[in-house]
């Protein structure tokens, strides 16, 4: 099917409850837990459609190249003032990885189109272009538990994932992609430190997993093996956690003030305000 019949076959479904809801969890997600990310399909759907921002890629499918800047200004008034920029690229990345779309890297481009935006503007360049993809393959099921303020990284959804889908949610056009090469196994260390603990102070843990932990990143065709920052470290885990990520394993992360007094004694110079990662 060519890529503009995509494109109207999915406008027809994402406008017919009863077509939206043969596809498994996209009815409950669009019209109701992430009721945002409809008219952004929407709008990049209806773009294919239009003229002047469409590009050839190396498959013979045909992307659309637009800003976020673009996509809020397509939207009605009401809708435009309820998005910003950091929403629209929660919101596309979570498209992403429902396999709505597909962020198009260099290596995805027709050589020739490739060339040409090489050539172009700094600004046209840096603009993301986005493959249009079957609604009836996608997969809504795995936003479930996520809405319009998941932070997703390219390291969560690798961890929740696959590599593969975590590169289609960030690729880029040129630039620098930091990409990981192998996954961090970011539950896998939380796990490794609290095995022999009903309580572990977060910070002290972020810390030593960030002195002791190398990550392998791919940048510019290169792997590159080196420690990530206590941040990275501590914003993955903490969005790990939001997603229900050790709820399997029984551990929760909270405030030391929350914790059953019979476990605080663990951390005995623990303030109150601490976040601390508990077994329950």
């Amino acid at each position: 099917m060519q890529t503009i019949d995509i494109a109207r076959n999915n406008l027809e479904i994402i406008r017919n409850k009863d077509k939206l809801k043969e596809i498994r969890y996209a009815n409950v997600i669009l019209n109701k837990n992430i009721t945002l990310l409809r008219p952004i399909i929407l709008t990049l759907n209806k773009t294919m459609l239009k003229s002047g921002k469409k590009v050839v890629l190396k498959n013979g499918n045909q992307g659309v190249q637009i800003s976020k800047n673009e996509i809020i200004q397509d939207q009605n008034k009401l809708t435009r003032k309820k998005l910003n920029e950091k929403q629209v690229s929660n919101l596309i990345i979570l498209a992403c990885l429902a396999g709505c779309i597909k962020k198009v890297s260099k290596k995805d481009l027709n050589y020739f189109t490739a060339q040409r935006i090489e050539k172009s503007s700094t600004k046209y360049k840096e603009k993301p272009i986005y493959e249009i993809l079957d609604l009836r393959t996608s997969h809504f099921e795995r936003l479930r538990g996520m809405n319009i303020d998941t932070d997703l990284t390219h390291a969560i959804v690798y961890e929740l994932f696959n590599k593969e889908i975590a590169d289609n949610c960030f690729n880029r056009i040129f630039g620098t992609n930091g990409k990981l090469k192998h996954s961090a196994e970011i539950r896998r260390e939380v796990l490794n430190r609290c095995k022999q603990h009903d309580i572990v102070e977060f910070s002290e843990m972020v810390k030593g997993v960030s002195n002791w932990r190398l990550v392998d990143r791919e940048r510019d065709g290169k792997v590159l093996t080196n420690h990530q920052s206590e941040s990275w470290w501590s914003n993955n885990i903490k969005e790990l956690f939001k997603l229900g990520a050790f709820e399997d394993v029984h551990l929760k992360l909270c405030r030391f003030s929350k914790v059953k007094k019979s476990i605080k004694k663990e951390l005995p110079d623990c303030r109150g305000n601490s976040l601390v990662i508990v077994r329950n």
